[in-house]
């Protein structure tokens, strides 16, 4: 018998999902990545719950219930009723943990209602009394709203271990392999491989999950965020949109060995910004930021001319010196790249009319990035763009509204 971890590196104390895998894998599956896509790590039992399994095993089960995680999610299905281990192991361990504080114990009844538990001895009474979520016909709806459940005992168990300090939030759409120190994984890895082969069908998944972490941040008083990388800009923006300083979310961003403070001296943008006006009937502006490629540009465009956008104009952004990996070199000049940005942003759109979307290309620096989704919340729509893994071009990622 084995318990298998989803390989991610270790953040707040994950949950331990409880289930049986005949006929629940796939569905268990999908509900840890909501739960991944809202910060919440999860450790899934892989095993065969009706396979006897050594007292080590078994002991080892119990530690990782009791004292390695933030919560059993309980899987709740007819099946699982007869399962030794469930009842006689993992159960018990988590309502130890549920007595001694700080813990919690979501049951998730899938294919019975509450009542139906009742009769599961010696257990079932308590579980039914517990504040779970009941699987209606929405079982994505079911998933999400678990994801929200998890995501708010996390936060609370932070506030009362870490209170006043700022939340460390580790955004990861790419499997990097390295660990991070963090509060919260936000996990979109799965999402952006799909996103960036031109499935747009995560999207919204991902975006209503970026919006439940804000709206639990704000909730439990969370204001100061710092948000480590790993992740494609496109998601940086995202965050730093969502997340906003109008919301009063106060954001540090690191950059390499460094931490960018969206708030602070504003230092010398030097760049260039060229703006130019492509149709009068156009509703639509394209900013492309070229800060590290200077292919950006020409990729922008042949990705605005292949999509047949409604194209008002377009605005550039290119550092004096031209693009390269260094041309940002430290947080108040991105603060002065950010103040530019928007100031040319909100020029343009009113001299050409143009109310519609902004297309977001681009290429530098993920605390930039995110610096700037940070302050661009009063611009209506933005579509967001990434470049595909084969360097052929961009492909649409996440929209913002």
């Amino acid at each position: 018998m084995e318990v298998g971890l989803l390989r991610q590196p270790r953040v707040m104390r994950p949950f331990f999902v409880s289930y049986r895998r005949d006929p629940w894998l796939k569905e268990v599956t999908d509900l840890a990545r909501a739960c991944h896509r809202r910060g919440v790590q999860t450790i899934l039992d892989v095993s065969d719950p009706g396979a006897l399994a050594g007292s080590a095993q078994l002991d080892a089960i119990r530690t990782q219930i009791r004292d390695g995680s933030s919560g059993l999610i309980l899987y709740f299905s007819r099946n699982i009723t007869g399962s030794a281990v469930v009842w006689k192991v993992e159960v018990p361990a988590a309502l130890d943990a549920v007595d001694r504080g700080n813990y919690v114990l979501m049951p998730v009844f899938r294919d019975l209602r509450p009542s139906d538990a009742l009769s599961v001895l010696p257990h079932g009474p308590r579980l039914a009394a517990m504040a779970g979520v009941v699987v209606q016909s929405e079982i994505g709806a079911a998933h999400a709203e678990v994801g929200r459940q998890a995501l708010a005992a996390v936060l609370r168990l932070h506030n009362a271990e870490q209170s006043g300090e700022p939340l460390r939030v580790a955004l990861r759409t790419r499997d990097t392999g390295a660990a991070v120190e963090a509060d919260l994984y936000i996990d979109w890895t799965a999402d952006f491989d799909l996103l960036l082969r031109g499935d747009a069908s995560p999207a919204p998944a991902v975006i209503e999950a970026l919006q439940d972490v804000c709206k639990a941040l704000k909730k439990n008083g969370v204001r100061d965020v710092h948000l480590t990388g790993g992740a494609h800009l496109s998601a940086a923006i995202a965050f730093g949109y969502v997340c906003n300083r109008a919301a009063g979310y106060r954001l540090w961003v690191a950059q390499r060995d460094a931490i960018w403070a969206a708030d602070g001296p504003v230092g010398d943008a030097s760049i260039r910004v060229s703006a130019q006006q492509l149709s009068a009937s156009g509703s639509d502006v394209a900013l492309v930021l070229a800060i590290s490629r200077p292919e950006a540009v020409a990729d922008a465009d042949a990705a605005t001319a292949n999509l047949g956008l409604p194209l008002s104009g377009r605005i550039v952004v290119q550092p004096v010196n031209g693009p390269g990996r260094w041309s940002v070199a430290d947080e108040a000049q991105a603060r002065g790249i950010v103040n530019a940005i928007v100031t040319a942003l909100m020029s343009k759109r009113a001299e050409w009319r143009a109310k519609g979307v902004v297309h977001v290309f681009i290429a530098g620096p993920f605390a930039l990035a995110a610096l700037l989704g940070h302050s661009l919340n009063s611009f209506g729509p933005l579509q967001l763009y990434e470049k595909r893994p084969s360097g052929d071009g961009y492909v649409p990622t996440l929209t913002l509204a």
